[in-house]
């Protein structure tokens, strides 16, 4: 299968440097790169045209709005390769990365995969991959979404299987259907587009079977959290949350109040972490979230 990858980036010049050198040491490589730049002042061209001139795989560096779901989709637009794969700018690629993934792909069926991600915890207290997620109210089979869109993360990162979900940073798609489904670009909205990747991976599980392979390896170092400004991140949360459960997910009384339970364990968790603008950030997400319920009953 013939893989163009898709990196968004905007003012990091420095990180996109790294991980264009791991790109550049994967075997297979890919058939083509695409580099969508959000950034006024051109900073990732200079790193995209040296990345070029060392690879013998076509590499396209384009210009875009500041603004994660477009950019995504300016690249998915294009991407001329048999899949797309997307990858964050401050990432490093185990050397054979790509080798697993595009062979997942090529099994019956499926229509998306993705790999294991090694990051640092940006909480003190957190709950990403632990087992304990396990034991959280409406909890099932790991890589799934539970009936009020919450997703049941990974907790075994060494265990193959079909999941629901992605992570942004590692993920990819046929190139026809991410034509066709897109990211949403509404999730941009509230400041940060939080949630693109596992709102858009839901969707694509509806379609094929979506493989986690731990096989295919890289590092996210995490760095666009660690810069986030806690009140905005929190807001962008809890919008996004509402408006991706009243988007893709029937609205029962029991879906709404696993929703409810849920929204509770967000504002507990920003607490035990000491979070005190998280916490008002979430409510702001709630106020929005009420505003703009309207709209997304008549789109």
């Amino acid at each position: 299968m013939r893989a163009s990858v898709i990196i968004v980036t905007a003012g990091r010049p420095h990180l996109l440097e790294d991980t264009l050198r791991s790109l550049e040491a994967c075997r297979p490589a890919p058939h083509q790169l695409v580099v969508v730049d959000g950034d006024t002042q051109g900073t990732a061209r200079g790193p995209t045209e040296r990345h070029a001139s060392s690879v013998v795989y076509e590499v396209e560096y384009r210009a875009g709005p500041r603004a994660l779901c477009r950019q995504r989709n300016l690249g998915i637009d294009r991407a001329k390769g048999d899949v797309v794969v997307f990858i964050d700018d401050d990432v490093w690629l185990e050397p054979d990365a790509f080798g697993p993934l595009l062979s997942a792909l090529g099994e019956p069926g499926v229509v998306g995969a993705t790999g294991k991600v090694l990051e640092p915890s940006p909480r003190r207290l957190g709950l990403t991959h632990s087992r304990l997620r396990r034991l959280l109210p409406g909890a099932s089979r790991q890589g799934t979404m539970t009936p009020s869109g919450y997703p049941n993360r990974l907790w075994d990162l060494d265990l193959a299987g079909d999941v629901e979900v992605m992570h942004g940073c590692w993920m990819a798609s046929t190139t026809e259907l991410a034509r066709e489904l897109r990211f949403d670009e509404k999730l941009e909205e509230p400041g940060y587009a939080v949630l693109d990747d596992e709102e858009f991976a839901y969707r694509l599980s509806r379609r094929g079977r979506i493989r986690y392979v731990p096989t295919a390896v890289l590092e996210h170092r995490n760095t666009g959290f660690s810069s986030a400004d806690a009140r905005l991140f929190s807001r962008s949360v809890m919008r996004n949350r509402v408006y991706t459960y009243h988007k893709n997910f029937e609205q029962t009384p029991g879906t709404l109040a696993h929703f409810a339970i849920i929204v509770m364990l967000l504002f507990v968790h920003r607490a035990l972490n000491g979070d005190r603008r998280g916490l008002i950030g979430l409510v702001d997400g709630l106020r929005l979230a009420r505003r703009e319920r309207t709209g997304w009953a008549r789109a």
